[in-house]
């Protein structure tokens, strides 16, 4: 298998990506944001519910081929252009030359500088991927670094170890299999990640502040379980202790939870299902509630988070109230 990757994200510094490991990249090319997308292959989009910048300042991503094959794992290790923020969502394209069906791992880390013997400085997030390579089309598969997976990667010199038993990794903050069968990815659309746009701009992203200035606390049964308020646009937050990451505007910092993923919440009847690692995280007092709100439209994993991180241009509103009813 020989591995050509694109880094098709303009806040990647593509001259620092001209070697891995010291290697010089002689299987594939880097290409920006102005280049024709490869035709077959695997798109990664990396987003977050943490606000990128504040919560971390390390990123890495390493692609690695299958086991036993002479292809080198190619590792990027940077965090935006000088002077410049990586924007989020990013995205990373990986093709394989030989157009073959193989397995292929991702390993997406993030951390915060300090720790300076580990690629990420002190890790915070750690997702594993295995797949295979499709063969007839770009296969967008998204990896999305949760704040309820903080605290499910360690590190050792020169690497970041996954604390989830092997074959598993974070996935609402609980460890789940890794393996994703690419036959069940969607097809690459720039549309379904810069929320209806592209890179360039023309897109949305969910403002998570102004979202639930109008929003409100509500009561979490034995189940994991809040009720569902009226109206369609239903959005649900994590609100966690001030500096313990997240979104945070007037006095409150919230991880918006996306619908019908391994990662959110589902609606059942007149309750809505919350993840168990979150409420998990509510009983440990990590977490200090779970607020709602009905004013805008329900995030989802083709709208990402407004912010100074974004990829769209939209502005985020950065003074806004808290949800009503919050635990101080």
């Amino acid at each position: 298998m020989k591995l050509s990757l694109f880094y098709s994200d303009s806040g990647f510094r593509a001259a620092l990506a001209a070697s891995f490991f010291g290697v010089p990249l002689a299987v594939g090319t880097i290409a920006c944001t102005s280049e024709v997308p490869p035709s077959a292959g695997i798109m990664l989009i990396v987003d977050t519910d943490l606000a990128p910048g504040k919560d971390f300042d390390r990123l890495q991503i390493e692609v690695k081929p299958p086991a036993g094959s002479a292809e080198y794992s190619k590792v990027f290790s940077e965090f935006g252009q000088p002077g410049l923020p990586l924007s989020f969502p990013t995205t990373l394209a990986v093709v394989d030359r030989n157009r073959g069906s193989e397995s292929i791992t991702f390993r997406i880390s993030v951390g915060k500088s300090g720790l300076e013997n580990s690629p990420v400085g002190k890790p915070l997030v750690l997702r594993e991927v295995i797949t295979t390579m499709p063969t007839d089309r770009v296969a967008l598969l998204r990896v999305h670094l949760e704040w309820m997976c903080i605290g499910t990667a360690g590190a050792k010199p020169d690497y970041v170890e996954g604390l989830c038993p092997e074959g598993e990794t974070c996935l609402g903050g609980a460890c789940r299999d890794w393996t994703i069968d690419s036959a069940a990815l969607p097809t690459y659309d720039e549309r379904s990640v810069f929320g209806g746009g592209s890179p360039r701009g023309e897109g949305s992203c969910f403002d998570t502040s102004a979202c639930f200035a109008t929003g409100a606390a509500t009561a979490i049964d034995a189940n994991c379980t809040v009720l569902r308020p009226p109206g369609n646009d239903i959005n649900v937050a994590l609100a966690v202790p001030d500096g313990a990451g997240g979104i945070c505007s007037g006095g409150a910092c919230l991880i918006v939870l996306e619908p019908n993923s391994p990662y959110g919440w589902t609606q059942s009847g007149d309750r809505i299902q919350l993840p168990t690692g979150a409420c998990d995280l509510i009983t440990k007092k990590k977490a200090v509630g779970v607020a709602v709100t009905t004013a805008c439209p329900t995030k989802s994993p083709t709208l990402p988070t407004c912010g100074p991180w974004s990829a769209i241009k939209d502005p985020a509103t950065l003074d806004a109230g808290p949800p009503q009813g919050l635990p101080k």
